[in-house]
């Protein structure tokens, strides 16, 4: 999916969200856990996948890690919502969006991801791109609403 970014209204909000920074990893690792159990991208795995998967991300295995575009909110240390950005075939991927079940629907992913959205076109992206599978309807539904359209992948 990909949304373009030259028609978003507004700057980057402020107030809970904080850019992610090192440090930050077992918390979005037991965030990542947390968000995937029982959905249908679990996969079964355990803590110790969810941290070697941000750690991953984190380190730009699958892309070099845009600090400056990915955001979390965190409460009392507690991880409650993630958006995590990478550079992927020359574009910006979305590549985890995330979100504490407890916290569901309470507009904390889509406030994150457009944050992310807004940092990246004010330095002169003009799209963000992610990959969703079919069977995530929440994500998908989520991503149609804050205007990401399917697109061929080349």
């Amino acid at each position: 999916m990909e949304l373009p970014l030259g028609g978003l209204a507004g700057r980057p909000e402020s107030g809970v969200a904080r850019r992610v920074r090192p440090g930050d990893e077992r918390g979005l690792a037991g965030l990542m856990l947390a968000a995937y159990r029982g959905t249908a991208d679990d996969e079964g795995e355990d803590l110790q996948d969810a941290l070697e998967e941000v750690q991953h991300t984190l380190s730009g295995k699958y892309g070099d890690f845009l600090w400056e575009h990915s955001f979390l909110i965190d409460e009392g240390g507690e991880v409650l919502s993630a958006s995590l950005v990478t550079s992927f075939e020359g574009a910006p991927l979305l590549a985890f969006s995330v979100t504490h079940p407890s916290r569901n629907r309470r507009g904390l992913a889509g406030a994150l991801i457009l944050m992310s959205a807004r940092s990246l076109r004010d330095v002169g992206n003009q799209r963000l791109v992610l990959f969703v599978s079919e069977a995530n309807l929440p994500a998908r539904k989520l991503y149609e609403k804050l205007g990401f359209r399917v697109v061929e992948w080349r």
